[in-house]
């Protein structure tokens, strides 16, 4: 059966005049190839689920199998599907490379019929997050990335099948006593496995760190992380992002109780007009440096609102991009960004939010930093050699390989060469991809020296560009 499964594969050619199966892979919110985590990681086992429909009035089986674009093949599993019904099929996958995969699927029947279909996949090196709010309402089912979803009851089988992590919403309740709260919160997760997978609380924050503390609803969350590790928490912050929140999020030193995501609600177009600001990435700044501070940030995102304030300020998509470049340039160690959305008065800004996470987390990201670019010796003499180490960083989630970079020393081209930038896997430590190069300067005087990075192609996205260092030579 193995062997007839394979052949199935390779030969896609044998096809009835009815059909009496289908996979359809069309539409992203009911595609019938599904990933589970929907963003593979590398390394880390998956699993690719394959619905077949059965088209006729008689049960059949069906043998399933999928395969790479290079065709090697994944898996191969058999179902049984009802009558005018349908069945999935699971293959276990292990991803090897990190990047966008392109997997076939192929399901055949007893008397030769062959269907084929094709799904896209990208496979990350490290987790990511991207919650949504509106997974609830069924506006975010067209959407590829939304890989943490605020979930009713009834769309939690959906979810689980795409692979995303469905959540409960929970409020803040200042009536509770604290195991009054930490039941509430813990209410409706009794499978987490294939029920919900944790929670998601809305708008909890405060300025007076010792009224945070003291407060019942709060030592109520804090018991309900205690008593319930396993459950997804995330927890939308509003306002500013305070201590007594970080002191009981995950870290790299708390790995296994906690808040598993702080989200930020940094709404520039809410806050500007609110609190009559003048300045809109300051409340970005806020969240970053205390999260970093506090060692935080790896469990941290900024979550964007999609709607404006009222009439006044309604975003726009080169606002919404502009806001995304500048968290991953300030805070390249956020694992994702999430959104809130509503019911965006701009046409197409949900996509448009969703391609953003592919663009800016998924596929490369190329970026140089000033601080990257260093001599050798600071001690420079006009006639001596002067050796210059530049740094390149790749802060996406798949690899780059190809890109090139550029040292200049004035108008003075020293290096031109193609590297490649790995993506960070989880246990890596994160590093500039290094390029040597050596110049004589002619003259005492200052030199300005300058790296520049280009991509190798339309899928590698550049975050800065480059980066400049001035330098004096001695006579």
């Amino acid at each position: 059966m193995k062997h007839l499964g394979l052949l199935l594969v390779l030969t896609l050619s044998t096809m009835l005049s009815a059909a009496t199966l289908s996979i359809d892979t069309s539409l992203v919110g009911s595609s019938d190839v599904n990933f589970r985590p929907m963003l593979p990681i590398q390394g880390i086992e998956a699993e690719i689920g394959i619905t077949v429909h059965n088209l006729v009035d008689q049960d059949t089986r069906a043998i399933v199998s999928a395969a790479l674009s290079n065709g090697s093949v994944l898996g191969i599993a058999e179902i049984a599907i009802p009558a005018r019904g349908e069945a999935e099929a699971v293959i276990p996958w292990i991803p090897r490379e990190n990047g966008e995969a392109l997997i076939a699927v192929a399901a055949s029947t007893p008397d030769g019929e062959v269907v084929n279909a094709t799904a896209v996949v990208p496979v990350i090196s490290r987790p990511l997050y991207f919650p949504w709010f509106g997974g609830h309402k069924g506006t975010c089912r067209d959407l590829r990335y939304p890989n943490v979803v605020l979930a009713a009851q009834e769309d939690i089988a959906y979810w689980r099948k795409r692979g995303a992590l469905p959540c409960l919403w929970k409020g803040l309740n200042k009536e509770a006593t604290p195991e009054e709260y930490a039941a509430e919160l813990a209410e409706g997760l009794d499978d987490l496995k294939n029920g919900a997978a944790g929670i998601m609380i809305d708008e909890m924050g405060g300025y007076d760190d010792q009224e945070i503390l003291a407060a019942p609803w709060f030592d109520g969350l804090r018991q309900f992380l205690h008593t319930n590790p396993a459950a997804f928490t995330a927890v939308w912050m509003c306002g500013s992002l305070r201590e007594p929140y970080c002191n009981i999020a995950r870290n790299v030193y708390r790995t296994n109780e906690g808040i598993n995501l702080l989200m930020c609600e940094a709404y520039c177009n809410y806050q500007v007009a609110e609190f009559h600001a003048f300045r809109r990435m300051v409340y970005f700044d806020q969240r970053i440096e205390l999260a970093r501070r506090q060692d935080v940030l790896m469990n941290t995102v900024m979550t964007l609102a999609l709607v404006g304030h009222e009439e006044d300020f309604n975003i726009t998509p080169y606002e919404l991009e502009d806001q995304l470049r500048y968290i991953r340039m300030h805070a390249p160690e956020m694992p994702g960004v999430g959104f809130f959305h509503g019911d965006p008065p701009t046409a197409g800004m949900t996509h448009f939010a969703d391609e953003l996470c592919r663009k800016y987390f998924l596929l490369p990201v190329l970026d140089v930093y000033p601080e990257d670019l260093q001599l050798e010796s600071l001690e420079l003499h006009a006639g001596q050699p002067v050796t210059v180490l530049a740094g390149f960083r790749n802060i996406g989630a798949s690899d780059a390989r190809q890109a090139r970079v550029v040292l200049w020393a004035n108008e003075l081209v020293i290096s031109d060469t193609l590297i490649d930038l790995p993506a960070v896997r989880t246990e890596e430590i994160p590093r500039a991809v290094q390029v040597r190069a050596g110049f004589v300067p002619e003259n005492p005087g200052y030199v300005r020296i300058r790296a520049e990075i280009y991509p190798a192609n339309s899928q590698q996205t550049i975050l800065r560009g480059s980066a400049e260092r001035e330098i004096y030579v001695r006579p």
